[in-house]
C-alpha cells in the first residue's frame, strides 16, 4: 500500500487541474507557455494533423512531468514485509562438478548439470534464512561464490556456470580444499559441503583423502553425490571460450568405490543418482538431516518512491524537448 510523508502536496494537483479548467474557460489569465511545436520564439508553421498530434503530445507529456513532479514532492512510500532471521541457521557449499562429462544425457534425457541446477534451486528455496556458497570443479577448482544469505545472487551465479571453463578433469581433492577453506571462514552454527560430480579423481595436485579429512577437523559436514551411470550415452555442449560445440557418445567411467571412499574419508555421507527422481529423493533426505534457520520475525519496513516519479517528471520533460526539436527540424 502507497502512503505519502507530505500527503497536503497532492492537492497542488487539483488546484493545477483546477487552474487548467479556469484558463479554458477565460476566466483566468496567465503567461501563455509556448508549448507548440514551433521554434522557441512561437512562430507558427503550416498546421497539419502529425503536426497537431504531436502538439497534443507536447502537452500531454508536459502536463504528466508536472504531476509526477508534485507526487514525488509529497514523497510517496510503500511498506514491504520482510523476515528477519535471528539465529544464523546453516552454511551450506555445494561443489559442482562441470567437466565436460557433465554434459551427458543420460538424467531423462537432461543433461547431468541442468539436472543437478534444477535440484539446487528446489533445494535453496527451503532455505531461506541460511547462506549458500558454490565451487565449481573440473581439472582445477574455483570459488564462485562464498556463503551468502542473498539466494538471487547465488542462483544467478549458479546459472552462469557452464561446462568446460575450468577445462577437462576432475580435480575432487582440489574442490574440497577450496570449499573448505572458505567455510572454516564463517562464523555460523553449522556448515556443510556438498559434492555433486559424475566422475572419479582423475587430476588435481590434492589428494582427495587429504582434503576430506581437512573437513572433519573443522567439523563440517559432508556429502557426496554421484550423478549418473556407467556406460556409453550422448554428450552435447558448446565451449564458451571458443564457441566450438562438441556432440557424439562417450563412455562414462563412474567410479562408485573411489566416491564411496572419499565420503568415508571426510566422515560424510555419499548417494547415488541415476536418475532426477532419485536425485530428488536424495535431496530430500539432506533436508532432514540440515536445520533450517527457525527463529525469525516479520519487519516492516518502508521503500521511498521519490526518486522513481522524480525520474518521471525529469523523463517527461526531457520528452517534450526533444519532440519539439524534433518538429522543428522536419516543418522549419
Amino acid at each position: 500500500m502507497i502512503s505519502f510523508n507530505h500527503p497536503l502536496m497532492l492537492l497542488l494537483i487539483l488546484f493545477f487541474f483546477l487552474f487548467l479548467i479556469l484558463k479554458k474557460s477565460g476566466l483566468v489569465a496567465s503567461p501563455e507557455l509556448k508549448l507548440n511545436l514551433v521554434n522557441w520564439k512561437g512562430f507558427f508553421p503550416k498546421k497539419n494533423k502529425l503536426m497537431e498530434f504531436g502538439n497534443f503530445l507536447c502537452y500531454f507529456f508536459w502536463y504528466c512531468g508536472i504531476i509526477f513532479l508534485i507526487i514525488a514532492l509529497s514523497e510517496p512510500i510503500v511498506f514491504k514485509n520482510k523476515q528477519v532471521y535471528t539465529d544464523a541457521g546453516s552454511s551450506i557449499m555445494f561443489l559442482l562438478d562441470i567437466s565436460p562429462s557433465m554434459a551427458a544425457k543420460d538424467m531423462n534425457g537432461e543433461t547431468r548439470i541442468a539436472a543437478a541446477k534444477k535440484i539446487i534451486r528446489k533445494f535453496v528455496a527451503k532455505y531461506p534464512g541460511d547462506s549458500f556458497g558454490l565451487t565449481a570443479l573440473s581439472s582445477s577448482a574455483a570459488l564462485i561464490l562464498p556463503p551468502t544469505i542473498d539466494h538471487k545472487v547465488f542462483l544467478s551465479r549458479l546459472d552462469s556456470l557452464s561446462i568446460g571453463e575450468l577445462g577437462d578433469g576432475t580435480a575432487i581433492g582440489m574442490g574440497l580444499a577450496v570449499s573448505s577453506a572458505y567455510m572454516t571462514r564463517t562464523k555460523l552454527n553449522s556448515s556443510y559441503v556438498v559434492l555433486l560430480t559424475d566422475g572419479e579423481n582423475n587430476t588435481g595436485e590434492i589428494n582427495p583423502k587429504t582434503a576430506a579429512e581437512v573437513l572433519v577437523n573443522k567439523n563440517i559436514g559432508f556429502y557426496v553425490i554421484g550423478i549418473g551411470s556407467s556406460g556409453y550415452t550422448t554428450l552435447e555442449y558448446t565451449d564458451r571460450k571458443t564457441g566450438k560445440t562438441y556432440s557424439g557418445s562417450i563412455f562414462s567411467k563412474f567410479d562408485e568405490v573411489e566416491l564411496k571412499k572419499i565420503a568415508q574419508y571426510g566422515n560424510g555421507k555419499y548417494a547415488s543418482a541415476s536418475s532426477p527422481e532419485i536425485l530428488e529423493d536424495i535431496f530430500n533426505t539432506i533436508s532432514k538431516q540440515v536445520p533450517a534457520a527457525q527463529s525469525n520475525f516479520t519487519r516492516i519496513i518502508e521503500e521511498n518512491l521519490y526518486v522513481y516519479f522524480l525520474s518521471a517528471s525529469i523523463f517527461s520533460f526531457v520528452l517534450v524537448w526533444l519532440l519539439r526539436r524534433i518538429f522543428m527540424r522536419v516543418y522549419l
